[in-house]
């Protein structure tokens, strides 16, 4: 993964993603972090970012997470690690069903994140390598 990496990690608990950032920073140093703490802020960032993977909250203050993902579809294709404080199937299915990669539930631990945030870009990488 040697060209640089674009992380859009909007979650709305602050001390979840200070410990997410962190994680990415060790494990990616060279990435560049764009975060927020919003729905709508973070559909705007994948419009004019492209980040190349996005860690997102289930739930936003301004909007819900599944909202979010409906519209970072209609603009990306990016692998996407949806997060929820519990594993409600309906939730989960609906967030699968929307176009999530992967779902977690928090409390997050950080090198799973990495490892599967590394196995997301390894394969979004192959197949968009493939289209070439």
């Amino acid at each position: 993964m040697d060209e640089k990496l674009l992380v859009l990690i909007a979650l709305k608990d602050k001390e979840t993603q200070g410990n997410v950032v962190r994680a990415f920073n060790i494990c990616f140093p060279d990435a560049c972090i764009e975060t927020t703490y919003f729905g709508y802020e973070c559909i705007q960032l994948v419009k004019d970012k492209n980040p190349d993977i996005v860690i997102l909250d289930s739930f936003f203050d301004d909007m819900e997470g599944n909202g979010v993902l409906e519209n970072i579809r209609a603009y990306s294709n990016a692998p996407v690690i949806m997060m929820a404080y519990s594993k409600d199937e309906k939730r989960l299915v609906a967030a699968f069903e929307l176009g999530a990669s992967d779902y977690m539930v928090k409390p997050v631990h950080q090198m799973e994140l990495i490892a599967r945030a590394r196995s997301l870009l390894r394969t979004h990488r192959a197949k968009n390598a493939g289209r070439g």
